[in-house]
């Protein structure tokens, strides 16, 4: 831990529940600001103060002005403690309006905190840490502290995504954006869904309607106690999309815009991640082989059909279909090309069936959704093909003609004999 420097100053504020605005500059103390420069170290700065402020409406906000020498990473950073507790840990890229040049990386940091996280006695602790790549840090004593009636949605939970049906494959999905303020003065957002973005990045997770966009006003806090807001001001908007597969997967954040009211122009904040288990649907399919009842013989084309069937009540999309036989069989096709069904249609193909060797051979088949991780066969069909032989008829035939001929010399003997 690099050198400590302790500044202590007094913030005496006697508000009342509807009380101004007050702000109080770190200059305005004596204070000069500080320059974090140990390479790869951490150094950290304290301030104690006091505060004796009661209004619950008003919001406790620390602009902190920061200063990132070098290169635009994250492998530099600042944390700030509020009487000994993290509450907030940024890089140059969390800054707000920042400005600058090549060589450096100059803003704001906003630090919203509860009305009850500030104590009568507190104490603020900053440390930053340095990298090879922002070998410098310097924060300056124009930062300021505030109570203010002012928006608050940027805190936990404020700006949340929900999913607000069970995650089924290829069923229409309700998402739920709901953004919330816990202040007393609204505050105008743009939120977007990135709609292309997620087809781009997960080609299975369809927009099917509603609004991917959002820009309006959030309503402020309409009930408070002692504590702060209880009944925080909300705005929300939904869409519907159809996830195309099974299994587990993430959906992008949403990503909220807005300008505070420092003149901040803020973006990029995101929402939560959904994280889902998407199951199968009920889809249920009924592959049927239908095989002439009558004696096969071998060397004799055999004409089936396959049939597949949806019974069930959902959309059955991507069917894979094939059939699997005995060696000793010859089908006309074994494989074919996706097809859908929706639910109560079936599709049939006409098939021809051969067979040189004699014996009882089998013929299954398989429909397959991949996309659904669902599978169904149909029963597996015994064939007996038998050898013909000489034909009956042509037996018969030839007894006929050969008594025939019989019969002929027989008269013909007769007659010679007269």
């Amino acid at each position: 831990m690099g050198k400590k420097f302790v500044l202590i100053f007094f913030l005496l504020l006697s508000l009342s529940v509807f009380a101004q605005e007050t702000e109080l500059v770190f200059s305005d103390l004596g204070y000069s600001g500080i320059v974090f420069d140990s390479l790869n170290e951490s150094k950290c700065i304290e301030m104690d103060f006091m505060s004796d402020v009661n209004s619950f409406q008003l919001i406790p906000v620390f602009s902190l002005h920061f200063d990132f020498f070098g290169q635009k990473n994250n492998t530099s950073f600042a944390s700030v403690y509020l009487n000994d507790s993290l509450i907030n840990e940024f890089s140059s890229f969390e800054l707000a309006n920042i400005s600058g040049s090549d060589t450096s990386v100059n803003g704001w940091k906003r630090i919203y905190v509860p009305s009850d996280a500030i104590k009568k006695s507190n104490k603020l602790k900053i440390c930053a840490k340095t990298s090879n790549s922002s070998p410098k840090i310097e924060f300056f004593s124009d930062s300021f502290f505030g109570w203010y009636s002012a928006p608050a949605i940027e805190r936990e939970k404020s700006f949340e995504m929900n999913l607000l049906d069970e995650a089924v494959a290829g069923k229409d999905l309700t998402v739920l954006i709901t953004l919330k303020n816990y202040g007393a003065v609204e505050q105008k957002v743009s939120v977007i869904y990135r709609k292309s973005e997620l087809e781009n990045r997960t080609p299975w997770v369809k927009f099917v309607s509603g609004k991917s966009t959002f820009s309006g006003t959030v309503p402020p806090c309409s009930e408070w106690n002692s504590f702060g807001c209880v009944k925080p001001g909300e705005a929300t908007f939904s869409y519907l999309i159809r996830i195309g597969k099974v299994g587990k997967l993430s959906l992008l954040p949403a990503i909220l815009e807005y300008e505070n009211f420092f003149g901040d122009k803020i973006s990029g904040i995101e929402s939560n991640r959904l994280y889902l288990d998407v199951v199968a649907p009920k889809v249920e399919l009924a592959p049927i082989l239908v095989v002439p009842d009558s004696t096969h013989f071998i060397d004799s084309e055999i004409p089936i059909k396959l049939i597949v069937k949806n019974i069930g009540v959902v959309d059955a999309p991507s069917i894979n279909l094939s059939l699997f036989s005995s060696p000793e069989l010859s089908v006309s096709a074994t494989s074919f090309e996706s097809f859908e069904l929706k639910a109560a249609e079936s599709k049939e193909f006409d098939l021809i069936l051969l067979s040189s060797v004699e014996g009882i051979h089998s013929i299954e088949c398989n429909a397959l959704i991949p996309d659904y991780l669902l599978s169904f066969n149909c029963e597996k069909t015994m064939i007996a093909f038998e050898n013909p032989g000489v034909p009956l008829e042509l037996i018969a035939s030839a007894v006929l003609a050969i008594i025939g001929i019989i019969v002929l010399i027989y008269f013909y003997f007769k007659k010679s004999m007269i």
